[in-house]
């Protein structure tokens, strides 16, 4: 029986502790929805294809041959997403409880709401799950979910080259019109987290959205919370484009990781402090950026960037997290890191939000008395728990009996509790 029992064959589960979400759902691209942020021009460097791994480039799994059977110009569509994650045989059981989490949480958030709650995501129909091994592969097929076998690129490569694929493959699906959710396996649904991420993109204006983290540590030390990959939407804008072009271009001077690439673009196109992060002198580095066509600054004052804390966390962070701009474990609420960037050939200024959710929305860090299951039935409370551990079987087993958060009728335990999650 498939892991979502409405889905059809062209459903995927989620695998992996490291999750990719790329979702395929009805619905017009965000950035053509008027009550969002109006886009702004693609820069030139923006949509270059970056290799990151062994020369071959990892191409977006939904193809625009497909793609078209997800257009949909019809007012308050869901916007077209994609939701990837990884998984080896041995984390099977944590995409099933993963996927029964989202079921369980999708079922629970819509009892009793108004029209004004979003369209819902048909999550059953939008997840792929990349294969690690070739027994996850037939395992995928016989839950009847959409498997790409992607072991192929694996053959004794690191998690350095997995970030890198990974981080690629968001380049390609953003290239083609794709909101991308990341979402670790090990990241359960408690309440829909898709009305959460909606008011986001539509008050906040947000590009990104993401859970709070304290990695990198430079970065989190500067402002107090950096992004979370393990949870975190991005929106197939110029922006975000632009972030990911960015990064992909600071792998060769940083760890081949894509939550500390990402991070340290939007802390260096906020900052233009190179000099903390980069072997580079601020001649090559404002090089690099023009390259993408960027600068950093206003058309007012050309080399002055324009960073603001905003939202209700970052108007109330300031006075309370060691004069830091943003909170960690003590945030409550949205703070939007808000940067103000100039387009090089037009010299115009454009934004580009990052919508960092409060802790207590999204928590990393579990309280030792949460219980998953508890708050999930009250529907209060967290929306997503990804408790921190380390990245074992074993640990993350552990998490899941600490926390009362697994949802499906085994053991909370993966087949090799001593391997390192994929």
């Amino acid at each position: 029986m498939s892991a979502f029992a409405s889905a059809s064959p062209a459903v995927v589960v989620f695998a992996g502790v490291l999750v990719l979400a790329i979702v395929v759902v009805g619905g017009s691209p965000p950035h053509d929805d008027p009550s969002l942020a109006p886009p702004w021009p693609d820069m030139r460097g923006n949509n270059s294809r970056s290799d990151a791994f062994g020369g071959k480039a990892l191409t977006c799994p939904v193809t625009d041959a497909s793609r078209s059977s997800f257009s949909s110009s019809a007012a308050g569509a869901v916007p077209r997403v994609l939701i990837i994650t990884f998984t080896t045989f041995a984390y099977r059981r944590v995409v099933e409880n993963m996927i029964a989490s989202m079921h369980m949480a999708q079922r629970f958030s819509r009892v009793g709401v108004d029209d004004g709650f979003p369209p819902q995501l048909d999550v059953a129909a939008s997840l792929y799950v990349l294969c690690l091994d070739r027994k996850v592969t037939d395992w995928c097929r016989q839950q009847g979910l959409n498997c790409v076998p992607f072991h192929a690129h694996f053959a004794n490569t690191s998690l350095d080259d997995l970030w890198m694929l990974r981080l690629q493959l968001v380049q390609d699906c953003l290239h083609h019109g794709f909101d991308v959710w990341m979402n670790d396996a090990d990241a359960v649904w408690l309440r829909d987290p898709w009305p959460l991420i909606h008011r986001e993109l539509t008050v906040h204006k947000a590009d990104i959205v993401a859970q709070r983290g304290g990695f990198p540590f430079e970065i989190g030390k500067a402002w107090g919370a950096t992004m979370c990959f393990g949870f975190v939407y991005m929106r197939a804008t110029a922006a975000t484009k632009l972030v990911v072009a960015l990064a992909l271009q600071l792998a060769p001077y940083l760890e081949r990781d894509d939550q500390l690439l990402v991070n340290s673009a939007v802390y260096l196109l906020a900052t233009g402090r190179q000099q903390l992060l980069l072997p580079l002198s601020p001649h090559d580095f404002d090089a690099l950026l023009r390259h993408l066509g960027v600068q950093v600054g206003t058309p007012e004052a050309p080399g002055q960037p324009a960073l603001q804390f905003t939202g209700p966390g970052g108007v109330a962070e300031r006075a309370k997290c060691h004069h830091r701009p943003l909170c960690y474990r003590q945030s409550h609420a949205t703070a939007v890191v808000d940067v103000g960037l100039t387009d090089v050939p037009t010299q115009s200024l454009h934004h580009m939000r990052v919508a960092l959710l409060g802790h207590a929305q999204v928590p990393r860090r579990c309280h030792p008395r949460f219980d998953g299951v508890q708050s999930a039935q009250g529907q209060q409370g967290p929306f997503v728990a990804h408790c921190y551990t380390s990245k074992t079987g074993a640990a993350k087993a552990q998490v899941f009996h600490k926390y009362n958060l697994w949802f499906i009728n085994t053991t909370a335990t993966v087949d090799d509790a001593s391997s390192p999650s994929p």
